[in-house]
């Protein structure tokens, strides 16, 4: 996503990856693309313009897979129910979408859902996009544009002023160097992991 967000914006990007394919939470996470459970405030915003990025960049990519089908939260008592009333009436509910539905509105929204269901909360904004196919997907919209250079099995050893070393030996320029260590604790990632938020592995160089 760093790669494809440089190419947006006029960059030339050289991109560095461990692994030759998407591995470990890459591909075994849920795919949220979610706003329902986001804190009010700059959280929320932060969800918002996530969603509408996965929107767009579906548009150009739709083997991403997104699919912005909302969420639905069921109520089995009435406690839980006030809780959702309370949600859907606060001041970000119409950004989140959020309404309430009855039990014969859940089982229409949901089919699928059984038992003694009192109510529920449908947030129209949620969606999901296939972890498995994310990266092949933004990968080939990126290597379709001409801007972008992938380099897979490299592992950054080294990081300077405009360079990576990678650990092949190879030396790669850039302007901006963005370091991307995940959850290496060794290496590289572990002599800049502290200092960095912590993301799927890879280095990429722009020019």
């Amino acid at each position: 996503m760093h790669a494809l967000e440089g190419v947006r914006r006029g960059w030339e990007v050289v991109h560095l990856e461990a692994d030759a394919g998407p591995r470990r939470a890459s591909v075994r996470n849920f795919g949220l693309v979610w706003v329902s459970g986001r804190a009010a405030g700059r959280e929320l915003e932060l969800g918002l313009r996530a969603r509408e990025l996965w929107e767009s960049t579906a548009a150009v990519a739709p083997g991403v897979g997104l699919r912005a089908d909302g969420s639905l939260t069921v109520a089995t008592d009435p406690a839980e129910l006030a809780l959702m009333e309370e949600a859907a009436a606060g001041p970000d509910a119409a950004a989140r979408q959020l309404a309430i539905l009855d039990g014969d509105g859940v089982r229409a929204a949901n089919p699928a859902v059984r038992g003694k269901v009192l109510g529920g909360l449908l947030c129209r904004r949620d969606a999901v996009v296939e972890p498995g196919a994310v990266l092949g997907a933004l990968r080939g919209l990126l290597l379709a544009g001409g801007d972008y250079r992938w380099l897979p099995g490299r592992r950054a050893v080294e990081v300077g002023a405009g360079t990576v070393v990678d650990h092949l030996g190879a030396e790669h320029r850039g302007s901006l160097v963005l370091v991307c260590p995940g959850a290496a604790h060794t290496g590289l990632g572990g002599t800049v992991g502290g200092a960095l938020a912590r993301r799927r592995s890879g280095a990429a160089a722009c020019r």
